[in-house]
């Protein structure tokens, strides 16, 4: 069994992190948790080590497992945290800690949530809200959630969700269905839009049972528009990412943990139910091809402020400031380690212009750049919200216009494209 905190690093003393896990089959949440144990694993000064609640039967459980956590020698069969290592706590974890002895331990503990119900009063995982940890949310919602409940003992961070794969734009050639339902986790309105298409003579394809994770990618692959149907309440809604990654045009419900990333009309479209659904796929097999490129413009951008490597450098930040991030107190600190200077304004330039002048591709060639971060949303249109208030400090427009930029922290130069500021 390895042994905690051995080892030395250009730093200093390596650090453990501890991970637990009880698998059974994939979930969205087993593989949130296996991106971070890979981001601790890439860490300078840490190493993780992984126990795992039960063993399952089935040899491709078995496999799949080893696939989300490739541990070999970062097993163990029990933790055995020595004084300087991390805890890491996701979910219903606390179980763990509770039935071997570990909860008052003094080691620093970062909590991932996932889920807004972390906040839903007289639930379990509200009730572990009392005890002390560092929490990672995974989309501002869910953190701002938290928040809300007054009831969370610890600094309270949101590190927006990161998926791995790219956007990518497909040929017609590539595409084996026009229209894809995603409606495991909604069956009901599932059926009920997919009659609705069917009197409209839309051909498609109803997904109501849960696919493996690379057929389900696939499947995204060669899908045209996909319809992707979350609970009224979720964390972070995966499947709208990934749809947008694989080039569809994506149409959705608001669920709390899509809000964060999509933004209605501008990088998909979002419909109320059923008929108001039929509604928006078939006004998305019928846009003019100019409009369609920009909404699959805005979201090619907002995948790419979800990058996985974006989230694994806020969490590197995390764990290289524990200790001090773990004895703040507040709800809402902000990590240190962010290489651009704080006296710099979060926004260098803007592109201003009229319409059906350029300013798409000159934002879409500037972002190549590599030494050039833009916005993750190409038109923010901070200064002609109706939000917007000349009483706004310096400071007020830096944190608004901060989320869009999460995904290039390194960038020397950063700007966005809001041609209407023209006027």
């Amino acid at each position: 069994m390895p042994q905690a905190s051995l080892g030395e690093s250009a730093a200093g003393p390596v650090r453990t992190v501890w991970f637990h896990r009880a698998y059974e089959r994939f979930t969205g949440g087993h593989l949130k948790h296996a991106h971070y144990f890979e981001h601790v694993r890439r860490a300078q000064g840490f190493t993780p080590v992984m126990t795992f609640g039960n063993a399952p039967k089935a040899s491709s459980l078995r496999a799949e497992r080893e696939r989300l956590w490739p541990a070999s020698d970062h097993v163990a069969a029990e933790w055995t945290p020595a004084a300087r290592d991390v805890l890491f706590v996701a979910g219903t974890d606390w179980r763990y800690l509770d039935a071997n002895g570990l909860v008052d331990l003094p080691n620093p503990r970062i909590n991932l949530i996932q889920h807004v119900r972390h906040a839903h009063p007289g639930t379990e995982l509200h009730g572990y809200l009392d005890r002390r940890a560092v929490r990672v949310c995974v989309s501002e919602e869910v953190a701002d959630a938290v928040c809300a409940t007054g009831r969370a003992n610890g600094p309270v961070l949101a590190i927006p969700n990161g998926i791995e794969t790219a956007p990518f734009r497909k040929s017609c050639a590539e595409l084996r269905q026009d229209v894809l339902i995603v409606a495991y986790k909604r069956p009901d309105v599932g059926r009920e839009l997919s009659e609705l298409l069917g009197q409209r003579g839309v051909v498609h394809r109803l997904l109501v049972e849960f696919l493996d994770r690379d057929a389900f990618l696939a499947l995204l692959a060669g899908t045209n528009i996909a319809v992707c149907l979350p609970r009224a309440e979720e964390g972070f809604y995966l499947p709208a990412l990934e749809a947008m990654a694989a080039g569809c045009t994506v149409v959705t419900m608001d669920c709390v943990g899509n809000r964060g990333f999509c933004r209605p009309g501008d990088n998909c479209l979002v419909a109320t139910d059923a008929e108001s659904l039929a509604e928006a796929v078939l006004h998305a097999r019928s846009v003019p091809a100019a409009e369609l490129e920009l909404l699959k413009y805005s979201a090619a951008q907002t995948v790419r402020g979800h990058a996985l490597s974006t989230e694994r450098a806020r969490f590197h930040a995390v764990l290289k400031d524990i200790d001090r991030i773990w004895r703040t107190e507040g709800r809402r600190p902000v990590p240190s380690g962010r290489a651009r200077d704080v006296s710099s304004p979060v926004v260098d330039f803007m592109i201003v212009g009229a319409q059906k002048c350029g300013t798409t591709a000159l934002a879409h060639f500037l972002g190549r750049h590599p030494d050039i971060g833009m916005s993750s949303r190409k038109e923010v249109h901070l200064f002609d919200s109706p939000e917007y208030s000349a009483a706004w400090s310096r400071s007020d427009i830096d944190r608004r216009y901060g989320r869009y930029f999460e995904h290039c922290p390194d960038a020397a130069i950063r700007g966005e494209a809001t041609p209407i500021y023209m006027y």
